[in-house]
């Protein structure tokens, strides 16, 4: 379904007196199931123009609701019109091509594509052995023993299970569509 954001609800105080800060509250909801980089822009329409006097932009998560409080001062009067704009930019972490954009809007981890979800462990403990193609049999055997005494590998925390160990000895062997089936990884 990809990321899917929109406005849900748009709270304006009942009663604002001349030179009161008031507050207006925005809220966005992701009905999608990736993260999504949403906009919202809140535009002073007074007189007939289009002046912008708020934007933010900000992840929001899968299935979540993100509320939004603007404050104004004294300077925006309380017969102020506005208009407020709001959407989200393509699906999300994965439109990102450079890991500081990735990383910097909320994103988990890049490595070639921009991911919305954690990165899991045994993932990088293979890319840490050389990758799918690459791990050395002393480090199958490593993996195979972290299983048989229930320990996390070195410096992880995951305990290996029957179909990881699996996995680990299809990528020696070479089978990486079936080593991804059973690691959950995507080499």
């Amino acid at each position: 379904m990809g990321a899917i954001s929109d406005i849900v609800n748009v709270v304006f105080p009942s009663t604002v007196s001349t030179g009161e800060i008031f507050e207006i509250n925005i809220s966005v909801k992701n009905i999608g199931n990736t993260s999504d980089l949403i906009f919202v822009k809140l535009y002073d329409t007074t007189g007939g123009g289009s002046v912008l006097i708020w934007e933010l932009e900000d992840m929001v998560d899968p299935n979540d609701t993100d509320t939004y409080p603007i404050f104004f001062p004294d300077g925006i009067l309380a017969t102020t019109s506005f208009h407020i704009d709001a959407g989200h930019y393509g699906g999300g972490c994965g439109d990102y091509t450079d890991e500081v954009t990735c990383t910097s809007n909320g994103c988990y981890w890049y490595d070639g594509a921009c991911h919305s979800t954690p990165e899991n462990e045994i993932c990088i403990w293979v890319t840490h052995r050389g990758g799918a193609t690459g791990l050395a049999i002393t480090s199958v055997f490593e993996f195979i023993d972290c299983y048989l005494f229930q320990m996390p590998p070195i410096d992880y925390s995951f305990i290996p299970t029957i179909m990881q160990t699996m996995g680990i000895i299809d990528y020696y062997l070479g089978f990486i569509t079936s080593g991804n089936t059973n690691t959950g990884c995507s080499f």
